[in-house]
């Protein structure tokens, strides 16, 4: 499975392949090798950095970053961690202050890299 990491989208690479691509609005491939999930849940800690600088904007795609790495974990089954990973994404969208965030973030992360088997 190719993973996709963007600004725009986060998650996996929903393209087909395909031989014959002649209306191809991608000019960049964005998409690469899957990373381990330990990898990504590091990933998302940095991501909380930019949520806590940048304010409200970045907010939505955290969510969605914590979105896509549950849905991974629970396909992966990484329950433990999965479980974990939606708790975060249910206390995000209550608009926790940018001073909470940051520890919200670390402390359900930890847990979910504790979590993994």
């Amino acid at each position: 499975m190719r993973w996709v990491d963007c600004n725009d989208y986060v998650g996996p690479d929903r393209r087909r392949l395909s031989r014959l691509r002649m209306i191809e609005r991608r000019q960049f491939d964005a998409a690469h090798e899957m990373p381990s999930l330990a990898v990504l849940l590091r990933r998302l800690l940095i991501s909380a950095l930019d949520v806590q600088m940048t304010g409200p904007d970045a907010l939505p795609r955290c969510i969605a970053r914590v979105d896509a790495l549950a849905n991974l974990a629970r396909e992966r089954a990484e329950h433990g961690a999965a479980g974990w990973l939606r708790s975060l994404s249910a206390r995000l969208r209550t608009g926790p202050s940018r001073r909470v965030v940051g520890d919200l973030i670390t402390r359900h992360v930890q847990s979910a890299l504790a979590a993994l088997n």
